[in-house]
This record gives C-alpha cells, sequence and structure tokens, in this order.
C-alpha cells in the first residue's frame, strides 16, 4: 500500500495549500532472493505454475493458486486544479475525487491475511467515496489489488461486496499481467487507471475463466464510459488505501 499511501499524503499537502504539485508513487523490485524467500515462506507464491507463467496469477478465480513477484515503479504528478488551469498547453489524464486510508486486523492470522470481511479495505473505500462525495452505484470500475492468492483476493471480495452489493462494476487487476510489485503496486495502478479513463477504455481481464460469484470473467480490451475508477491497494502489515479518480472536465 506504500505508493497509495504516497499519493494520499501528497493530496492533502496539496489541500493544505503546502504545494502546489508533488511526484508520488513508489517503486519496488521483489525480485532478490531476500525478498524472494520471504513471500515463499509466507505461502504467497504460486509454486504449480512454472510451466505455464503466462496464466500464473488468477485474480478472483476458483483456481487462484498463489501469486508471482515482480520489480517496477509507478509514479504520478499531482497538481493543484487551480494553477493546472493557468497552463494552456497542461494535459491530465484524470482528477483525484477523493481518498481514504485505513488499517486492517485479524489476530487469528497474526495480519499475515486481512480480516475475512475485509473490513479495513471497505472503511478505505468509504472514505475515499465520502470525500468525494458520490455513492458506490457511480464507480464504472475498480482496479484491484488482486494477487491471486485465494485468501487475500476473498477478503477483497468481500469488501467490494459489502460496500456494492450484489452488482459490482468491472473489476481489474494488472498483477495478471505484472506480477506483485510490492510497495510500485498503487503507483502503477494509479498510472493505468488514469490512462483507462483518459482513454475510455477497460483493459483486458486474464486468467479469470472461474471468476468468483459477481466478478467478471475473462474478456479482452474494450471501449467503455468510465467516469469513476476506484483503485485499491493493501500491504501485508494491514495497511489499506483506497484512491478514486475521475474523468477531468475542462
Amino acid at each position: 500500500a506504500s505508493a497509495g499511501l504516497s499519493i494520499g499524503e501528497s493530496l492533502r499537502v496539496i489541500q493544505r495549500n503546502n504545494a502546489d504539485a508533488c511526484f508520488c508513487g513508489g517503486g519496488s523490485s521483489k525480485v532478490n532472493l531476500a525478498a524472494y524467500f520471504r513471500q515463499e515462506m509466507l505461502g504467497r507464491l504460486n509454486a504449480t505454475s512454472n510451466d505455464a507463467p503466462a496464466g500464473a496469477v488468477r485474480a478472483f478465480d476458483a483456481g487462484a493458486a498463489g501469486t508471482v513477484i515482480g520489480e517496477g515503479a509507478g509514479i504520478v504528478v499531482l497538481e493543484a486544479v487551480e494553477t493546472f488551469e493557468q497552463r494552456p498547453d497542461g494535459r491530465a489524464y484524470a482528477e483525484i475525487a477523493g481518498f481514504g486510508a485505513a488499517q486492517s486486523f485479524n489476530p487469528r492470522t497474526k495480519n499475515l491475511t486481512p480480516e475475512e470481511d475485509g473490513y479495513g479495505m471497505q472503511l478505505a473505500i468509504k472514505r475515499a467515496l465520502k470525500e468525494a462525495g458520490v455513492e458506490p452505484a457511480a464507480v464504472d470500475a475498480i482496479v484491484a489489488f488482486g494477487i491471486g492468492h485465494a485468501a487475500w483476493d476473498s477478503a477483497e471480495a468481500a469488501a467490494y461486496r459489502a460496500i456494492f452489493g450484489g452488482k459490482l462494476p468491472a473489476v481489474v487487476s494488472f498483477k495478471s499481467v505484472l506480477g506483485h510489485c510490492g510497495a510500485a503496486s498503487g503507483g502503477i495502478d494509479l498510472c493505468l487507471a488514469a490512462r483507462m479513463v483518459h482513454e475510455q477504455t477497460l483493459p483486458a481481464v486474464l486468467n479469470r475463466d472461474a471468476p468468483l460469484d459477481g466478478f467478471n470473467p475473462t474478456a479482452p480490451a474494450a471501449a467503455a464510459e468510465l467516469n469513476y475508477v476506484l483503485c485499491l491497494s493493501t500491504g501485508l502489515g494491514g495497511q489499506n488505501a483506497a484512491v478514486l479518480i475521475k474523468r477531468y472536465q475542462a
């Protein structure tokens, strides 16, 4: 959740008038022996798909068998609307409508997995929606954490069902393509979500041939009307960050 929390803090700095713009996000590499061993000991990695790596990460799928580690970075530039609109050559991919953060707490597993009902994730999402002043029904798509680990995906799915009821918006996860990039994940996801809104395109959903109840199945990229997109990221220690972005209207 580090990058998502960085983006949220930068938003607050701008809202306090302590800056006009911020560079924020995160970078991480899990492709080293220490990081790999840690994830292996925690039982988070898929150890059954070495011969079929393209289908290894199956987020929100009944066949989810674990995640795959990756490395990368995602950095966004946040700027106050007032200063941005003073520049005639400015280009905005999207606008942040709301942010929320919360802590998960699962003493039964010593926080190695979230609460089964995803309560901490629910709180973060609710706070982002409240700041934006929109109802859950206004959300057109979700860029989910979605690591393809059954316990994590189940808790995240429970959080979405609690917020959105029986009709979930389209849910995508980029870890089926990029792997789990740790502290970079929230930044990468927000970059891609902003492009989704800017290009009015729902990206392909991969490796979801047996989707969990209510989740959209494997499908190619398609044009879509996207006015609000929610990004959720969560961390091994239980931190949760939710960022709601909306289509920028000049």
